[in-house]
């Protein structure tokens, strides 16, 4: 299926627990593959956005249609990080 620009700019994001994340604003594409490689939302009312930016990662994606992106959870828990990056004891 096939999203044209203008269906893909504004799109709500959800993640697959339903909470709203925002809306796309931007997007980036590999200039060798042509693949979106990001997508660049905004996470509070996109008409006052004052900066507040997330970026997707293209493998982030789970679902889009021309309604709806649904996405993986962006947000790492604290337990998460723990697991991923130790802290550094001295």
């Amino acid at each position: 299926m096939k999203v044209l620009d203008t269906q893909l700019k504004y799109l709500p994001v959800f993640t697959r627990e339903g909470e709203y994340r925002g809306r796309i604003i931007h997007w980036s594409i590999d200039d060798q593959t042509h693949m979106v490689v990001e997508y660049i939302i905004a996470t509070f009312p996109y008409i006052f956005s004052l900066g507040r930016e997330e970026i997707i990662p293209r493998a982030m994606v789970v679902s889009i249609s021309t309604e709806r992106m649904v996405v993986e959870d962006t947000r790492l828990r604290v337990a998460e990080v723990a697991s991923v990056v130790p802290l550094a004891v001295e």
